[in-house]
């Protein structure tokens, strides 16, 4: 599926500016014998420079990613600014603390489609409401920024392989995959007033003029056949009942909005938060952003063909970093 994409090799960059360096280093010495005096500051003013890119280049290779990975500017610098907000918290803390400190932050939908190659794009300053939820989870998650980078490859690809085609378009596949990470539990089923329902999704292969990249035939033959086997059971609240489910839900429990719409699981995601004004949702809204909407029972009622929620709560202590070793940061 993965349609085998071109890989840099990650030290060349950093292996061609040594050179450089080194020839302005012998320049410079050569330049300083035929003239100490006059040539002095200028062969120290070059050896400076030198230096200074020399360090840039080699703090530039800790802060991206490898070939694969795409980091939207302003995101490291993002991330390195929120680790003291995950100071001794379990992971539902965290998962609720980051959400309310991204409320404003821009709307922005189809961001992983703009680009001509599939890459793990990490991105904290936009969002749509699936990337929303994706990257509060992978960063509650992470032991780092290489703890970061991974959990969100293995939550976003089946088995962490990178392509259109492998991407976790729908809810259910990418919830299976926060679950088998140990990141969160499906705890729909163990709440009151639950149902259940089988699902054929195939909402891509049957509306391809919404997703550009199903231009391309070999994309769109490759959704197609994989949509063949998307028979899935989902358990989810019903309306009805969410009013009553709600003093048992948590800060920090992961929401999505079920959906009556033929092909599809749920069309909203977002993150319950708690407190003495009762159960919100705060999640990312086209037009608006990040938003925090209350009652929570209400706005999933609001929501155009929604027929319930499904809960996902993480774990009390969240999986530190899987793949820590992931190189390029």
């Amino acid at each position: 599926m993965w349609q085998g994409e071109a890989k840099a090799r990650p030290g060349f960059s950093m292996i061609v500016n040594r050179l450089l360096l080194l020839i302005s280093l012998a320049l410079v010495l050569t330049g300083a014998r035929h003239s100490l005096s006059s040539g002095a500051a200028g062969a120290n003013a070059i050896a400076k420079a030198g230096l200074a890119e020399q360090r840039r280049q080699e703090q530039s290779s800790t802060e991206t990613a490898p070939s694969d990975f795409k980091v939207i500017p302003g995101t490291r610098a993002l991330f390195d600014r929120l680790q003291p907000l995950m100071t001794g918290m379990t992971g539902d803390q965290i998962v609720a603390t980051l959400a309310l400190h991204f409320l404003g932050t821009p709307y922005t939908a189809f961001s992983l489609d703009a680009g001509p190659q599939e890459r793990v794009q990490l991105d904290l300053t936009r969002f749509d409401c699936m990337l929303f939820v994706e990257q509060v989870l992978a960063l509650a998650a992470s032991g780092g920024w290489n703890g970061f980078a991974e959990v969100t490859r293995q939550l976003r690809y089946a088995d962490g392989e990178v392509g259109y085609c492998s991407r976790h378009h729908y809810f259910h596949h990418w919830g299976r995959a926060a679950e088998r990470a140990g990141l969160v539990n499906d705890i729909t089923k163990d709440l009151p007033g639950q149902q259940s329902r089988n699902l054929k999704l195939n909402y891509m292969s049957t509306h391809p003029e919404l997703y550009s990249p199903l231009r391309n035939q070999s994309t769109l033959a490759c959704i197609t056949a994989l949509e063949q086997d998307y028979d899935v059971v989902q358990n989810y609240i019903p309306n009805s009942s969410l009013n009553k489910v709600s003093p048992l839900l948590r800060s920090g429990d992961l929401f999505a909005v079920a959906t009556s719409a033929q092909g599809l699981d749920v069309t909203h995601m977002g993150v319950i938060v708690t407190d003495s004004s009762g159960v919100s949702a705060v999640h990312a809204v086209p037009g608006q952003g990040v938003i925090r909407s209350k009652p929570f029972h209400r706005y999933v009622q609001s929501v155009p063909e929604s027929i319930g929620a499904v809960i996902l709560r993480p774990r009390a202590v969240v999986q530190k970093g899987v793949g820590q070793e992931q190189p390029g940061t």
